[in-house]
């Protein structure tokens, strides 16, 4: 039978509750979205006693469904005062679900100052004080000793940020290794946690396998998750080789790599960030790739990244990562970007918004471009708690306000991704949208996502975004399954019989079309409860044109605002 636990911060108590019969057929971002909205005021103050941080295991996690072991976690964001769901990687999702556990909600705050770990086993939850050791140190340090002291445990914790409460502070995760590269990463999670004096999770599901996601009909679910484990696996062999960073190329080649802080569209020298470079170093150095983020992953996206010496930097450079420390830097050397991906994981900082800062800071002239030392040192600041490095882990638009920058490339207090809105354009719907601010996972058009759509023209963008942020809400971020098995036409099939097959229940396609349409709406509903605009594209996006094809952001202001208008004919023939 699955649980929900609950942590009572203001008085240090657990408890267990079965789940409700309106919570049995949700999972991940669906679940947490719920439990917020049914449990939170949307005026609440996002780091006050009333806000509560939730972990909610996905539809499909814990079962043989292919890349289904994400994590979902969510709250009312600090960053963007609205509501916020993010997922990570590593073995915790799997874990939980193996123990019963289908979410598990941290509430209230305790009165005095001390800082505590929450332990998750099969006997139940304990809160117990943060040991002294682990107190201002980095998530590297505290995975380590919280790992010595409890084996074979997931560690979820948060840095100097997080312990700081700074808005653009993640909550880094321990992947297969223990190494906490994996992050709850955007929407200033690690604040939330922080605010309740938690400093790490700690799940040790101690072996156990039995009483996790019971499949109801067996022999349905079998055939269908081995088909989609082979086109997963086929799909990702170049993710596999390259990591996702292989998308540094088609971005610059359709203008929309961030280089020099949002200036231009293109880097000359894209091709030294490259997941080709990536790689390359991996085999030089020692490096890995083909690493799973959590068990059951087919894809294998992940990398390791050495020093020249061979010694461990970071574990997996991701696209967003790579191209805003990278061409949005003017830097072409994969290793300082790396270090600047460890020291991001290591203070509990989102490289989104952090990368964005950086190449803000630079326009502003704190940093010289290109500077390799500079900006490591900029990062650094982190880490010491100084009032620059609490400034720069509050996130690009506090930044930009405090240096009195207009070109701010935000929507709702966070930063956009590393898909330039003017020549993605219908990535940039997505961040006009998105209930979360400039999410890319909210709903991305990647270059070749749509049939038949030019990711620089404004045509088509819509229905494309519309179809987009469905799948993903319903079929990828609820069932606990990675965003590169796809939010897709051609997969909505496949997981909806996976789900059938797992709860003993009958859905059509068109039902998990409409789960996802609940999803946004009700998320919309909160914001504006919280109150939020609907649609928010920074001015200068639409005016500045973007080197080297002269883009704006030009989808019709009418279009954007009707994306999420689910009462027009949905077109499923541009989403492969």
């Amino acid at each position: 039978m699955e649980k929900i636990l609950r942590i009572n911060m203001a008085d240090l108590t657990t408890s267990e509750e079965a789940v409700k019969e309106e919570y049995k057929f949700l999972g991940g971002r669906s679940l947490t979205d719920q439990i917020i909205v049914d449990e939170v005021d949307p005026k609440c103050h996002a780091l006050g006693p009333n806000n509560k941080f939730v972990i909610g295991v996905g539809m499909l996690t814990g079962t043989t469904a292919p890349c289904s072991g994400r994590l979902s976690a969510g709250a009312k964001s600090p960053l963007t005062g609205g509501i916020k769901e993010s997922n990570a990687g590593g073995p915790g999702g799997i874990m939980l679900a193996r123990m019963g556990i289908k979410a598990v909600v941290v509430e209230g705050k305790p009165e005095d100052d001390k800082f505590y770990i929450i332990r998750i086993t099969p006997a139940g939850a304990e809160i117990l004080e943060a040991p002294e050791e682990i107190i201002g140190k980095g998530t590297y340090d505290t995975a380590k000793v919280l790992i010595e002291k409890y084996p074979k445990s997931n560690v979820m914790a948060i840095g100097q940020a997080g312990e700081e409460r700074c808005a653009a502070s993640c909550i880094s995760v321990t992947n297969n290794e223990g190494d906490p590269s994996r992050n709850f990463g955007r929407g200033g999670l690690g604040a939330v946690l922080g605010s309740k004096k938690v400093k790490a999770i700690v799940i040790n599901n101690e072996g156990k396998r039995d009483g996790f996601l019971p499949i109801a009909r067996p022999d349905e679910f079998k055939p269908v998750a081995k088909e989609l484990s082979k086109m997963a696996n086929e799909a990702g062999k170049g993710l596999r080789a390259y990591g996702t960073a292989v998308l540094v190329t088609p971005v610059n080649k359709v203008g929309g790599l961030p280089t020099k802080n949002w200036h231009t569209g293109q880097d000359e020298n894209f091709e030294k960030i490259t997941g080709q470079a990536i790689h390359a170093l991996a085999e030089e150095n020692g490096g890995q790739w083909g690493h799973a983020c959590h068990p059951g992953c087919v894809i294998q996206c992940s990398n390791i990244v050495n020093d020249k010496d061979g010694n461990y930097i970071t574990g997996s450079l991701e696209f967003e990562t790579v191209a805003l420390f990278g061409s949005n830097c003017l830097i072409d050397d994969i290793e300082t970007i790396a270090w600047c991906d460890r020291m991001c994981d290591d203070f509990g900082v989102d490289t989104i918004d952090t990368g964005c800062v950086a190449g803000a800071a630079m326009d502003a002239g704190l940093i010289e471009w290109g500077d390799k030392e500079g900006l490591k040192n900029f990062v650094a600041e982190i880490g010491k708690k100084t009032p620059l490095g609490l400034l720069i882990a509050s996130g690009v638009e506090t930044f930009c306000k405090v240096y009195g920058q207009s070109r701010v490339p935000a929507t709702k207090g966070q930063s956009i991704a590393a898909y330039d809105p003017r020549a993605c354009k219908g990535t940039g719907v997505t961040y006009a949208t998105s209930q979360m601010g400039g999410d890319h996972t909210f709903g991305n058009a990647l270059p070749g996502r749509g049939k038949d759509v030019n990711p620089n023209l404004p045509d088509h963008q819509v229905g494309v975004i519309r179809m987009l942020q469905i799948l993903s809400a319903s079929i990828i971020d609820s069932t606990g399954t990675c965003l590169f098995v796809g939010p897709s036409v051609t997969k909505l099939p496949y997981i909806t019989k996976m789900v059938n097959a797992r709860y003993g229940i009958d859905m059509t396609e068109e039902d998990m079309i409409e789960f996802g349409k609940k999803v946004l709406t009700q998320e919309k509903e909160f914001n504006r409860a919280a109150g939020l605009l609907d649609v928010d594209m920074p001015e200068w996006f639409k005016i500045e044109k973007l080197a080297p094809f002269d883009l704006v952001f030009d989808v019709p202001e009418e279009d954007v605002a009707n994306v999420q208008n689910f009462d027009v004919e949905m077109d499923t023939t541009r989403v492969w």
